[in-house]
């Protein structure tokens, strides 16, 4: 049966616009397929280049988003260092004592005036004693501006400054919270046998008492006394009596004569200077 049907279809065959009339039925039908590969080809480069800008673009603002450009350093019962982006946001923290890193850790992608509040407002006693101390640094001045005049807008009690990388690190090399540092480096000048040693276990209150004791303590240097050896009379000036009278220098003359040396009186007087009379 399979063969006689192979048969009957074996002899038939299709003309040439018959072949021409189902071709183009097939383009119709298939939208084309062939020619329209390379559009579709465009469109899934352009996709995947805009694609690629958008990651770019993502990477770049992680990037410049977690790249600390200040610090906030804050003198607590052990140092804490907050991070702070380009944006004014908290990025980071670190501390030798987990706690205080964790309480900064917790302020994260916050701002940095709100963090501070926050941080200040837990250690309130330190700050009311006049203990705390908060330094500003970075390399971009403009920001460390604006960082240190949004958190002195919120730190209560505690004193705020600008500061050198170089002078946080040397406060650090002599053992000592940057504020008491600054205080000690006064201190110092007054009294230059004075070691950090010296300090470490004085609270800031304590240091600042003995700056002013010795700042008042201190006396100002004294004009120098005059040298002049110049002879007083009893007379008005440039009387016209001789300058060198008639007696002898070292005889029983007068050392200056009867003449006026300077005015009406006689100039070293009527003695002689080493005679007898």
């Amino acid at each position: 049966m399979e063969r006689k049907i192979k048969q009957a279809f074996a002899a038939v065959e299709a003309g040439e616009a018959l072949k021409e009339k189902t071709m183009a039925r097939l383009a119709q039908r298939t939208g084309d397929f062939g020619e329209r590969r390379k559009p579709w080809a465009r469109r899934l480069a352009a996709a995947g280049c805009s694609l690629g800008a958008v990651c770019a673009a993502g990477l770049l603002g992680g990037w410049l988003y977690f790249t600390p450009t200040a610090a906030v350093h804050l003198d607590l019962e052990q140092p804490l260092r907050l991070s702070v982006n380009r944006f004014g946001l908290v990025v980071g923290a670190d501390s030798p004592q987990e706690d205080e890193a964790a309480l900064g850790e917790t302020f994260q992608h916050r701002p940095v005036a709100q963090a501070v509040e926050a941080i200040v407002a837990e250690s309130a006693p330190l700050a009311e004693e006049g203990e705390l101390t908060i330094a500003v640094t970075g390399e971009d001045q403009a920001q460390c501006a604006e960082i240190l005049s949004r958190v002195e807008g919120c730190a209560g009690e505690a004193a705020c400054s600008l500061a050198e990388e170089e002078d946080l690190e040397a406060a650090q090399a002599a053992g000592l919270p940057y504020g008491k540092y600054r205080v000690y480096l006064q201190l110092a000048q007054l009294d230059p046998e004075l070691t950090p040693q010296d300090v470490a276990g004085l609270s800031m209150k304590e240091l600042r008492q003995r700056l002013e004791d010795l700042t008042e303590g201190e006396t100002q240097p004294q004009e120098p006394a005059s040298a002049s050896s110049q002879p007083q009379s009893q007379g008005g000036g440039n009387g016209p009596g001789q300058g060198n009278g008639q007696g002898q220098r070292n005889g029983q003359g007068q050392v200056n004569g009867q003449g006026r040396g300077n005015g009406q009186g006689q100039g070293n007087g009527q003695g002689h200077r080493h005679g007898a009379g």
